[in-house]
């Protein structure tokens, strides 16, 4: 039997952080990005994280609940989360182009080119997902809450410090979303 690693209470605290780190976030983007900008910023947000969950077909958690049956498959449901991921990078590239073209067509300059970059890491998107599902299989939920949390951390750090200096454009904002 497998015992779980990390608490219940510690998964919920990285759970509710996004909303925590978005009311501190949020009125800073909003102050230094405008009306114009803050709406760019949200459409390519949207899109990146909207990708990702529909590329992933709910692959992630068929090989989290496969795992969680069937434990000594955990190094071929590593293997085929990777394969898998790769799989999604023709369609994640004629996807990313269609959107660019499309609803993100407004967005210009450096924006452009990191939304495209953070459009195209989608595979990796993907493979997150499922990784983290194969934490959550093994009851690790200590590291499946700070792999949630890292990055949202990092995220509100950058976009704060970006505020502080003056540095907070489009195009940093994506950046740190990417980061």
């Amino acid at each position: 039997a497998r015992a779980r690693r990390g608490s219940v209470a510690g998964l919920s605290g990285a759970t509710l952080l996004p909303t925590l780190l978005g009311a501190l976030t949020g009125p800073l983007a909003a102050r230094a990005l405008a009306p114009a900008g803050r709406g760019q910023a949200a459409a390519a947000s949207a899109f990146a994280l909207f990708l990702p969950v529909l590329l992933s077909l709910g692959v992630p958690v068929a090989i989290g609940q496969r795992c969680a049956l069937e434990p000594n498959m955990r190094p071929r449901l590593v293997a085929a989360a990777i394969r898998f991921s790769l799989l999604t990078a023709p369609v994640t590239l004629l996807a990313s182009a269609a959107i660019m073209a499309g609803p993100l067509r407004s967005i210009e300059g450096t924006a452009r080119v990191v939304t495209a970059v953070t459009l195209g890491v989608t595979p990796l998107v993907v493979l997150a997902f499922c990784l983290q599902q194969l934490l959550l299989a093994e009851g690790a939920l200590g590291p499946f809450a700070r792999v949630r949390a890292l990055p949202l951390v990092v995220n509100a750090a950058l976009t704060v410090g970006f505020f502080l200096t003056g540095w907070l454009t489009v195009a940093t904002y994506i950046a740190a979303t990417l980061a």
